[in-house]
């Protein structure tokens, strides 16, 4: 039986000079390996999960921890790959990718040598000394993957990485994810409001109906992939759609459907 990777425990937050809670005794755990997605309204405090994960916020009462230790110590394995890329439009794409690695105290040219290992398996081999604005959006999302793997490849957390991309870009890119965790044995966290694009990529799906965040919904699929939306799934998508737009009192309930 896999061991959790991260847990919340009653976990409360807001911002500074408010009094409004975004996230209110929330508790979850995710398995080492697993593919989530989360879904939740515009504005609910999927971001600030991820800003709670990576230790830019801290939780005013309850607890984070990363494999069973305090969330701080699991800092250097756990990668975030935000919504835009980000990339550096003034160094090539070696240079982006080593930019993690840099940031660790590992030298220059270490670090250049170790992210160029990595290229070739990434598709971007032929593109290592090209800039950002010479690439597509696919390209671009594949050197910020990467660049997020190599800050903590044990946990990667990716908000709404390509909703960017225009559609068949994007079932590509669902491809080539899907690929990537495998071989990695990546745990991920993803953000998204694609109820189809959770369907399709997750072992679990969080729904998140309101805010503050303090109960969820969640789909366990164990249909295998590759999927498509139809029968079950699509069924899934209709009950997912309702719960995000009349928000139902949940409570504390965690509903399950199997698959």
């Amino acid at each position: 039986m896999r061991s959790s990777i991260i847990d919340f425990e009653q976990v409360s937050f807001s911002y500074p000079k408010t009094s409004e809670l975004v996230i209110d005794e929330l508790s979850f755990s995710i398995t080492e390996g697993e593919f989530v997605c989360f879904i939740a309204p515009s504005g609910t405090g999927k971001s600030t999960l991820f800003r709670l994960m990576t230790s830019l916020e801290l939780p005013i009462s309850g607890t984070i921890s990363f494999r069973n230790q305090p969330i701080a110590e699991g800092m250097k394995k756990i990668g975030y790959m935000p919504q835009r890329d980000l990339l550096l439009e003034w160094r090539t794409i070696l240079d982006n990718a080593a930019l993690p690695l840099e940031l660790q105290g590992i030298n220059k040219k270490k670090a250049r040598k170790m992210a160029s290992s990595y290229l070739e398996e990434f598709q971007l081999h032929q593109h290592s000394h090209k800039y950002p604005h010479q690439l597509s959006g696919g390209m671009r999302q594949r050197v910020s993957f990467l660049r997020a793997m190599l800050s903590g490849k044990d946990l990667l957390l990716l908000d709404e990485p390509f909703s960017a991309l225009d559609a068949m870009t994007r079932m590509t890119m669902h491809e080539w994810l899907l690929q990537m965790w495998k071989k990695w044995k990546l745990t991920i966290i993803f953000v998204t409001h694609d109820i189809d694009e959770a369907l399709l990529l997750a072992d679990r799906v969080f729904i998140f109906s309101k805010k503050p965040l303090s109960s969820y919904n969640q789909c366990v699929i164990k249909e295998t992939r590759p999927r498509q939306m139809k029968n079950e799934l699509f069924e899934w998508k209709q009950e997912i759609v309702q719960q995000l737009t009349e928000a139902p009192p949940i409570h504390s309930l965690v509903k399950e459907k199997l698959f």
